[in-house]
């Protein structure tokens, strides 16, 4: 029996899933911030960090938070007895462990094992994580290889970055040595850091020797130290006392040891939409702080408004405002803006790329940018601030500048006309330190109360003769982690070119400090080492050898990783610096174009292009700082100008232009370059001559520098840079892009598809299709897109209101063929490619002998998954994936869009095309760019569950569940599964973290549903998976305009509409076949005859407009009426299922117009208004003799209300 109970404990103990969350640092960074206030309390676009990582953990599922407390931990105990968490609708139990004497992580984990907290498996967390990554799926890794091997005790869940991408740690960059095939972790190593600099790693090649599998080495992995830990994580602290920090110490102590023979593996997210970062500097504060203003965190964004208190909207040009805001009329709020409640900003003021607190005072003639003014400061008339923090209550006076880098502490006050210099830190009230450090990298706690340093005495020079604060200085140089040992890089804004962080880097075996030198012949600059110069005979050596490893790959199509490698070993092995590499590098590569050239196997463009773009990419890991930059130019220089003067400006043309695409040029050291070279050279006068060009364009724009990348079109001059061109090129593979992308390809048009993710996405939107959706399916010869997914036919509509029901059937073959006909796409259809057949769900005898059209209800990442498979299958279509970037436009005609930029593997390259065709979604970024005022209004919101094996009141129908709730819709999408959709009345989603959306779904949905339906709908609440989605309207502007040629878009990105109609694919395919149809060949010759283009979409524009004018209508005019919440609403809402009661045409009108096989703008504005005129009638025989007066009233006002929800939407569709 006692075995039996420990068996039944255990049970419970892994049922239960428990986070510990480090509230401490035990780091220096955010000194002097952090001498008062804790580092997870202080505020991140105006939320306490803390609130981020409490965030994660309930969308983790977690039952159970330690916060692990060690300073200030009274603080943070007072906050968290405040906050949501410890409400009753919290998802988990929150408990504050004060831990008092812990200095370290070290010691955190000692004390959490001695109080005997943890019970099985758990999450171990930072309190400064922002965090939107899928745990699920780290989870399940993490069981699976529990499974798999008995030794694991521990999952690092990372994310995959650049090296030197902005929100990773350059601190202290970790680096990890990994199994290629299982991820498990062999080895961990920070890179040390010398005089402030980031340099190489040593790694003992003996730790190497006993792994049998193949490693990589991973220097491009964020790591927000995220773990989820076994029980004997907290033991082995325990057991080895000189264990202080979780990587340094644990994990690499962990891996090199002989006795515990423990495993450690790593989760790494590839998935680009997966935002994780720490915010363990100011550097990455603001790194961070813009990303989440960019809304590159989401849902992790102001409009959530994650404080119960908060009241953020989301407006244009991603700027957020809370109530109660007084902005002067003459003030300017710019791009990435985040504004509190309360806060008055000044006439003249100028705001952008900055977080504004609550309750603050902004004077008149201000410019603050890049920069994050707390709650309760006063900022006085013309100060400029830039790239600086101003905390709470503190005060800056007129005519002030606050310089990059500058810090201003809580309650600090700073008088008029001071300049504050880079990088100064002024703290209220002076601060001593007790010197101690246990961690590795020097990090004292952050948050220690007595762990402080020494500030200066009071300087009148800085605060004022009535200023309140003192100077303070850090004598650690781990203080800042901008700090490059003069200085220079430090501040708010990190700059990532004074780093040396490579792969390269981290192999070599002796860390080598460079100085620059000018060669004899003054061409070009090399790199000398401080050790002792190898000799001639050795540098040809290597050269030779150099040369010819190059020259394999490039015969042998070896991949980059493997020639680097074979590159970096011969480096290391004869000791030379990375100059000799890259003139190697160069001389192979540009001996390569030149033989394309000279062999007549492709011209000098090609030849350029096909090299640079694809073995370009080698020099990211052979530049690694401003010098080295302009180093490699001048080896091109050199090399390029010895060549046939017949190309050889084209090719050093083409090697700065695309090396500066593919990031490894940066522009400023272009421009260095070209005005410290030698002009007067013969030789250079002429290989120079076509980069002129370029040149000139980067100058001019530095000049207009001021704009942001993201809101001005990037102008790149386009000559002779690729050797394939497109016809077209379609951005997306939703429904809409591999639709037109197969229509134009059948057409004989030479296509790609560019799609950032082609595994099968997982969405609520898009599963259920009109019948007009299916007859464009015909018509473009993919109706099979709908077999093999046990897709379920849908026969029309089931209504009930007010437990009153009426069945909408779709309407007769006879009606919709006599109107609306199916009339393929010329050159699309080809054998039975429209015809659907049957199988496990369908049965196409059925439909045949049915006198009815019938839509299709299915689950949409099966429906899309079959539309893709179509569009690969294509013999015209190349596909790709990656995420695209910038349009490109032709430099002479920048009005001419010719192409995109598209991100893959970290790499960059440009595509172009005669047409490019966006259908990238409801969150277009080329819509914003080509019309931002073109934005799309967010109504309300859906809230999606996925029911199984559910009842229905009727079964092959879309049911509508009307009452005093907002609308339900419930549909069947395959034989087990249905969806149904929950109108939720806000322009703000429910919050899930505090209960308010749970609450929602029991307490308003479950009573509204019918009883068949309610069992299954309680056990999906049971599993929490729900989805939210906003429902947006945009209208359709006008394309082929001028200012765009070449550029069309198509689907969510140019046109959208309620989904309660389900009308969204039905407008989209249907857009595509007429599109197909005007840029047929026999229409349009050729894709670049931009005047006829324009022609045909006028034509566009115009024939589409009755059918999206009558779905997007509908679908508005109906959820008002449907979600009716006000007198004359309901009114129309009961006259409404009323008229449809009368049947014949009352009936048969309206769901005509629902499936869009009757697309008649004038049938619909004659339905809607006869059902307001019924309303009204009905109205007055429910009220009566007696209250006749009360319904007159009630029928102005109802009448009135109908044109407001009506008119509007339709003249907007039809006159736009």
């Amino acid at each position: 029996m006692p075995p039996k109970n420990k068996k039944q404990k255990e049970v419970v103990q892994d049922e239960r899933f428990q986070a510990v969350v480090l509230t401490d640092s035990f780091e220096t960074r955010f000194m002097p911030l952090t001498s008062s206030t804790p580092r997870c309390l202080l505020p991140l676009a105006n939320v306490p960090l803390i609130e981020y990582t409490l965030e994660f953990l309930a969308k983790a599922g977690v039952n159970e938070v330690y916060l692990m407390c060690s300073s200030h931990a009274d603080q943070i105990q007072q906050y968290v007895e405040k906050s949501k968490w410890v409400s009753k609708n919290s998802p988990f139990k929150i408990t504050t462990i004060m831990s008092l004497e812990s200095r370290s992580v070290g010691d955190v984990m000692r004390d959490i094992d001695n109080r005997g907290l943890i019970s099985g498996d758990f999450l171990l967390v930072s309190g400064d994580v922002v965090t939107n990554i899928d745990f699920n799926k780290a989870m399940n890794v993490h069981k699976y290889k529990k499974q798999q091997d008995k030794d694991h005790i521990v999952t690092m869940v990372l994310t995959q970055a650049s090296p030197l991408h902005k929100t990773r740690s350059q601190v202290e960059p970790g680096t990890f040595i990994l199994d290629k095939k299982t991820d498990r972790c062999l080895y961990y190593s920070r890179i040390p850091s010398i005089d402030g600099r980031k340099t190489s790693l040593n790694i003992d090649p003996e730790l190497l020797e006993d792994i049998e599998d193949e490693f990589v080495i991973r220097n491009d992995l964020i790591d927000c130290c995220v773990d989820i830990c076994s029980p004997h994580v907290p033991q082995i602290f325990q057991e080895n006392f000189d264990y202080q920090t979780l990587r340094s110490d644990f994990v690499k102590g962990v891996l090199t040891s002989d006795l515990l023979k423990k495993t450690i593996y790593a989760y790494i997210s590839d998935n680009s939409s997966e935002y994780a970062a720490r915010v363990e500097s100011f550097a990455t504060y603001d790194a961070i702080s813009q990303d989440i203003l960019a809304r590159w965190c989401y849902p992790l964004v102001p409009d959530s408004n994650l404080l119960e208190n908060s009241s953020y909207t989301y407006e244009f040009n991603h700027i957020y405002k809370e109530d109660k805001v007084i902005l002067a009329q003459s003030c300017k709020i710019g791009s990435r803006t985040s504004i509190g409640s309360n806060t008055s900003v000044g006439d003249g003021s100028s705001i952008q790329k900055s977080v504004i607190g609550k309750n603050c005072q902004i004077g008149k003639n201000v410019t603050i940018s890049n920069s994050y003014i707390w709650d309760n400061a006063i900022i006085g008339d013309n100060t400029v601030i830039n790239h600086a923090i101003v905390a709470s209550g503190a005060q800056i006076g007129s005519n002030d500048v606050l310089s990059p880098g500058v810090v201003v502490g809580f309650n600090v006050k700073i008088g008029n006309n001071k300049v504050l210099a880079n990088n100064t830190r002024v703290v209220e009230s002076p601060i001593v330190k007790e010197f101690e450090s246990f961690d590795d990298s020097a990090d004292e706690d952050d948050d220690s109360e007595t762990n402080i340093e020494s500030a200066e005495k009071p300087d009148s020079n800085v605060v004022g003769e009535d200023g309140v604060g003192f100077v303070y200085t850090s004598d650690l140089e781990e203080d800042s982690d901008d700090d490059d040992g003069t200085n220079q890089y430090s501040g708010i804004i990190y700059q990532l070119k004074s780093l040396n962080v490579s792969d390269e880097s981290i192999a070599s075996v002796t860390t080598q400090k460079v100085k620059k030198q000018q060669r004899k012949n003054r061409r070009s600059s090399v790199i000398s080492t401080d050790f002792e110069a190898f000799s001639e005979e050795e540098e040809e050596d290597f050269a030779k050898e150099a040369y010819a490893t190059v020259e394999r790959a490039l015969n042998n199509n070896h991949d980059l990783d493997t020639a680097l490698l074979e590159l970096n070993t011969l480096r290391m092995s004869m000791n030379v610096t990375y100059h000799e590499v890259r003139l190697a590098t160069t001389d192979a590569l540009v001996n390569k174009i030149i033989d394309f050239i000279t062999t007549d196997t492709l011209d000098a463009k090609n030849a350029a292009t096909k090299i640079f773009n694809h073995w370009g990419p080698m020099y990211k890991r052979q530049v690694f700082n401003d010098e080295e930059q302009v180093d490699l130019l001048n080896i091109f220089q050199d090399k390029v100008a010895t060549a046939d003067k017949s190309f050889n400006q084209v090719i050093l043309f083409l090697a700065v232009r695309i090396l500066y695409e593919l990031d490894i040029l940066e522009e400023e050291n272009i421009l260095k370059w070209w005005s410290d070279s030698e002009r007067e050279d013969p030789d250079y006068v002429h290989v120079r001559g076509l980069t002129q060009q370029f040149i000139t364009w980067l100058e001019d724009a530095e000049e207009e520098s001021e704009e942001s990348d993201e809101e001005r079109l990037i102008l790149i001059p386009e000559i002779m840079t690729t050797s394939s061109i497109y016809d077209v090129i379609v951005v997306g593979a939703g429904v809409v892009g591999p639709s037109i992308a197969t229509a134009l390809a059948r057409q004989g048009r030479k296509v790609l598809i560019v799609e950032r993710d082609w595994s099968k996405p997982d969405r609520i939107v898009g599963e259920l299709l009109q019948p007009a959706g299916i007859k464009a399916l015909k018509e473009l010869g993919m109706a099979q897109a709908i077999n093999n997914i046990e897709a379920i036919e849908v026969l029309g509509y089931y209504i009930s209101f007010h437990n009153q029901n009426i069945k909408l059937d779709y309407p007769l073959k006879a009606d919709a063929n006599t109107t609306n006909a199916v009339k393929p796409v010329a050159d699309c259809v080809h054998g039975d490619n429209d015809k659907i057949v049957s199988d496990s769900t369908i049965n196409t005898d059925a439909w045949d002998e049915d006198e009815r059209v019938r839509g299709i209800a299915f689950h949409h990442g099966e429906f899309l998954g079959n539309l893709r498979r179509i569009v690969r299958d294509e013999p015209n279509v190349d596909w790709i994936e990656g995420t695209v970037t910038k349009i490109l436009r032709d430099e002479f005609e920048p009005n001419n869009v010719i192409g995109v930029k598209v991100k893959q593997d970290d790499q960059v390259r440009s595509y172009h095309a005669k047409l490019t065709i966006s259908c990238d979604g409801i969150y277009s970024k080329f819509r914003k760019e080509i019309s931002p005022k073109n934005v799309p209004v967010v109504g309300s919101y859906f809230v999606g569950l996925e029911l199984k094996n559910a009842e229905l009141p009727a079964k092959n129908r879309g049911n509508v569940i009307l009452g005093d709730h907002a609308p339900i819709l419930i549909y069947q999408i395959s034989p087990e599964h249905t969806r149904i959709l929950c109108a939720y009345r806000s322009t703000k989603p429910p919050s899930q973290s505090n209960g308010e959306l749970m609450d929602y779904m029991t307490n308003e949905v479950l009573p509204a549903l019918p009883k068949e339906t309610q069992p299954s709908f309680k056990n999906a609440l049971k599993g929490g998976k729900f989805r939210v989605m906003p429902n947006q309207f945009l209208s359709a502007m006008k394309q082929g305009r001028r200012e765009n040629q070449g550029l069309i878009l198509l689907g969510d990105s140019l046109n959208m509409r309620h989904p309660l109609t389900g009308g969204g694919m039905t407008v989209g395919l249907n857009d595509a076949v007429l599109l197909a149809k005007l840029l047929h060949p026999k229409q349009v010759a050729d894709l670049d005859d931009y005047h006829s283009i324009s022609r045909q979409m006028g034509q566009f524009h115009r024939r589409r407009k009755n059918l999206d004018a009558v779905v997007n209508t509908l679908s508005i005019a109906l959820y008002t009426l449907f979600a009716a919440d006000k007198t004359s609403l309901k009114i129309l809402q009961s006259g409404c299922f009323r008229y449809l009661s009368l049947g014949g045409s009352f009936l048969s009108g309206p769901i005509g117009l629902l499936s869009g096989m009757l697309p008649f703008p004038m049938l619909l504005f004659n339905h809607f208004f006869s059902v307001a005129f019924y309303a009204i009638y009905c109205n007055f025989g429910a009220r009566g003799f007696v209250l006749f007066p009360l319904a007159l009233y009630e029928a102005f006002e109802t009448f009135f209300t109908a044109v407001i929800i009506f008119t509007p939407y339709l003249w907007n569709e039809l006159v736009s």
